[in-house]
């Protein structure tokens, strides 16, 4: 197969931040449990935090086989910062997909230039079956009120916008809604960092 041009530009960019920010830091990283947010403001530069979103919206536009050169290229330096990176890059990725055009123009731009973007699904009872889903949202007016508790949600406690997944009708993963809400949100809060045997410098 042969490579497009885009493609291999985005390997080579991601190859080289690799090499220069990552290789020397990322035992650092594991170590103190921490990855310096200007990490992800230099792969945002590289347009490696939304390699599939339209440039339209501040992404790479450079697809899927670009996505995972860049993953590829990344990991093998520092998988902690890939685990992010590959989280960003899917969230950015559902809102491109199925956001407004605000939504879209504000928080793909925000995550392309190195703000966090988190998946909140998860709960106890509810990972692989989101069926069992107990978070509730509840309209008010013009607003939603979320109640719930999330859990395993990498990097939730330094999100800029989080897609959170609530259920808003009856039972069942039919009766489920998905949200966009602001890291810093009034009500937001993260009780417990999970001790995890590796991949520590993502949380």
């Amino acid at each position: 197969m042969q490579l497009e041009e885009l493609e291999l530009s985005i390997q080579q960019s991601a190859r080289e931040l690799a090499e220069n920010l990552l290789w020397d830091k990322a035992a650092g990283f594991e170590q103190n449990e921490e990855i310096p947010l200007d990490t992800y403001s230099s792969l945002g530069g590289k347009g490696l935090m939304q390699v599939a979103t339209p440039e339209a919206f501040g992404g790479s536009d450079a697809g899927t086989i670009a996505y995972s050169l860049a993953m590829m290229e990344v990991s093998r330096a520092c998988a902690a910062t890939a685990v992010t990176m590959a989280v960003t890059n899917m969230v950015g990725e559902v809102i491109a997909e199925f956001g407004t055009d605000a939504q879209k123009s504000e928080y793909c731009s925000k995550l392309a230039k190195g703000g966090l973007g988190a998946f909140a699904l998860s709960e106890v009872g509810a990972g692989s079956d989101p069926g069992g889903m107990r978070t509730t949202a509840v309209q008010d007016d013009d607003d939603w009120i979320i109640n719930g508790t999330k859990q395993w949600i990498s990097h939730g406690d330094q999100s800029a916008v989080m897609v959170v997944w609530a259920r808003t009708d009856g039972d069942g993963p039919r009766g489920l809604s998905c949200f966009l809400v602001d890291g810093d949100a009034e009500g937001v809060s993260v009780e417990t960092l999970e001790d995890k045997m590796g991949l520590c410098g993502s949380h």
